[in-house]
């Protein structure tokens, strides 16, 4: 949590609205469709508050150390092909790991130039000591999980010319981190590892998250791309393998002919088109939902969500508070009102030190916990506890 009041981050509306995307990723299209004026939140400019372009995204240690994962596995299967090791149980495998010093080097590494970006995360600054603490508790699993996910990739014999950083055709081997686009679909995407032989074209993703059926529909988008990139794929070839890797296992994902492609092209076309007619107004539309509200990391900006209704079945909230005084340490009387509620009423912040809430602030609270007020007491006055993962947001 923020020490001082002064130092909370501003619940402010942005400086100026994003243009429509040139070309749309497969993330920022389900995003825009489930809510625009998310992805609007998300990539408008906030100077006030860093010097980068959109929001600060809200850090969760799974996805830093996802990220760590991914750039480990870039490293090892970029070091494989160049060596011409089709795969990490093969021989000679063994000391080309060797001279990176083994996978907990190369992980250790990649974390720890995830942390450095982290760090630079205004809505992070206060929190690196725990995610450091988290990420590092959660080395073994991480771990474990490049192992897995890298024993699983094979057809490394050679690094692919062209190489995924290229924007020229696309050699045969392996190829990571490959830039596909579609100028005439307005597509663009990042496909992980793609591996080409005579016959052979396969596209694999790394996941190191529990396993979505959106998965399977983000490598049809890439298998799309791919037929349509003609820079990458000149001679239009066709997927013949998509596989997606997770630190549990492999899932083999159906391969789409000739005239799915088509028909998905189709349909993305007029999604697209959907997508930016929403974005033509400004600011975009919310579009209030209890379960996309509850995932979204700029919801203390949506002014919609804070009076539209939604679920406080769960064990945390969301509050609009407006301190009222100190009572003793540690808690705060408030008036309070969850999303949805006109009236505020008093409620009790424990865990909330008078540095942080000086009586008069109005600010947003993401994520408290719900107390459970002691029937022997007989006091019913709301009681709420913010947590090491709650966030709090001064009001302007």
């Amino acid at each position: 949590m923020t020490s001082d009041a002064a130092d909370l981050l501003r619940a402010a509306p942005p400086a100026a609205w994003p243009d429509p995307p040139a070309a749309y990723s497969f993330t920022s299209l389900a995003v825009i469709e489930e809510c625009p004026r998310r992805w609007a939140l998300q990539n408008a400019e906030y100077p006030e508050l860093w010097g980068s372009r959109g929001y600060p995204r809200l850090l969760n240690v799974r996805q830093l150390t996802g990220l760590a994962v991914h750039a480990a596995l870039e490293t090892l299967i970029s070091s494989l092909a160049e060596a011409g090791i089709p795969s990490a149980l093969a021989p000679g495998a063994v000391e080309v790991l060797t001279r990176h010093g083994g996978l907990s080097v190369v992980l250790a590494d990649a974390l720890e130039a995830e942390l450095g970006r982290a760090s630079e995360n205004p809505r992070a600054i206060q929190r690196m000591g725990r995610i450091r603490r988290q990420a590092e508790e959660l080395m073994p699993e991480t771990r474990a999980a490049l192992q897995r996910m890298l024993s699983e990739v094979h057809g490394l014999a050679q690094r692919a010319k062209g190489g995924g950083g290229g924007s020229g055709k696309l050699g045969e081997g392996a190829s990571e981190e490959v830039t596909l686009r579609s100028p005439g679909l307005k597509l663009i995407g990042v496909a992980d590892l793609i591996t080409l032989g005579p016959d052979h074209v396969e596209i694999r993703d790394f996941k190191s998250g529990r396993p979505k059926e959106q998965h399977l529909e983000q490598l049809k988008f890439y298998a799309l791309l791919w037929s349509c990139d003609r820079r990458r794929n000149p001679e239009g070839r066709l997927v013949t393998a998509l596989a997606l890797s997770y630190p549990g296992g492999d899932r083999v994902v159906p391969v789409p002919t000739e005239r799915d492609l088509t028909e998905f092209a189709e349909e993305i076309r007029g999604r697209v088109e959907a997508a930016r007619s929403a974005l033509g107004a400004l600011p975009p539309p919310a579009r209030p939902a209890v379960a996309a509200c509850s995932r979204c990391d700029v919801r203390h900006l949506c002014e919609e969500y804070w009076v539209t209704k939604g679920s406080v079945d769960g064990e945390y909230v969301d509050l609009e508070v407006t301190i009222a005084a100190s009572e003793a340490p540690g808690t705060v009387t408030t008036q309070a009102r969850l999303p949805g509620q006109r009236e505020a009423n008093p409620a009790r912040l424990r865990g909330a030190t008078p540095r942080l809430f000086p009586e008069g602030l109005e600010a947003r609270v993401l994520g408290a916990r719900v107390s459970r007020m002691d029937a022997e007491v007989g006091d019913a006055t709301p009681e709420f506890v913010l947590t090491s993962a709650s966030e709090v947001f001064a009001l302007p």
